[in-house]
């Protein structure tokens, strides 16, 4: 990793990756067409959160 973190085990809910420092960070993308909102449910195991907001879904589409 770029910043010197690393991935968690498989099996670790509430975030994606452990930064140097040992924080333990969520990182997410969500698409919407209003104003952003954040749903975090209570008892996710995160220090920071990194929410990046798209207004265009670029998944594919069967």
């Amino acid at each position: 990793m770029t910043y010197g973190g690393q991935l968690p085990p498989g099996n670790t809910n509430g975030f994606n990756l452990i930064a140097a420092d040992s924080r333990r960070i969520q990182a997410v993308a969500r698409t919407t067409v209003t104003a952003p909102h954040v749903e975090h449910a209570p008892g996710l195991n995160f220090d920071l959160s990194l929410c990046i907001w798209l207004s265009t879904d670029y998944r594919e589409t069967p």
